[in-house]
Order: structure tokens, then sequence, then C-alpha cells
């Protein structure tokens, strides 16, 4: 049986491999600051992209909720990076990825 935490590694590499394949560049992975975590942080053009990734381990189980906490944890992680790097100045978006039966990956756009 694979461990809660080799689940969401493996999910978290599905997910960069869907990205990589949609012309994604992969910035940062697992980007933590004082402020908190965002699991992949993406380019592609002039858009930086700060992407949630979930997995869901039941086939017909509804969208996986991110609690208002995590959601602004997320934002807060993500403006420090951008204050701090080159792309302040880029269009950002916040996504969802979600992987389930190990190979169904779904990316939700503009989800917070």
């Amino acid at each position: 049986m694979i461990s809660t935490y080799n689940l969401g590694i493996f999910s978290e590499y599905a997910a960069i491999l869907l990205l990589k394949l949609k012309g994604y560049t992969i910035l940062k992975r697992r980007h933590r600051n004082y402020l908190g975590e965002v699991d992949i942080i993406a380019k592609k053009g002039r858009l930086i992209v700060f992407l949630e990734v979930k997995t869901v381990k039941e086939k017909n189980k509804d969208f996986p909720v991110v609690s208002n906490r995590q959601i602004n944890r997320i934002k807060r992680a993500s403006m420090l990076y951008l204050h701090h790097s080159y792309y302040y100045n880029y269009d950002i978006r916040f996504d969802l990825i979600t992987v389930s039966n190990l190979i169904v990956i779904k990316q939700y756009k503009n989800i917070f």
C-alpha cells in the first residue's frame, strides 16, 4: 500500500508532466516561505500560475475542497514570491489540479 505522502508526491509529478505537455515551464515545486506553501509555480508566456495539487482517492468524489485558510496561505506565499522575483509584473492565476486513480488528471483554472 502506498503512503499518503508518497501518493501526494506522485500526484505532484503527474501534475508537472501535464503542465509540461501543455507548454508550461516549471519555476518552482513545493515552494515554501514563512507565509505558506505553493505546490507548483509555473510560467507560460507572461502568465505565472500558482497551483495547488490534490489527490482524489475515490473515483466519483465531488470536487475537492480547498479551505479558505489554505487559499489565504497560498495567496500570501504567492505574493511574497512575486515580490522577490523577476515576475512581479506578470499576470497571475491560481489553479487547482486533481489527480485521481493515479491516471486521471484535471486542471481547474482560476479556481480562487
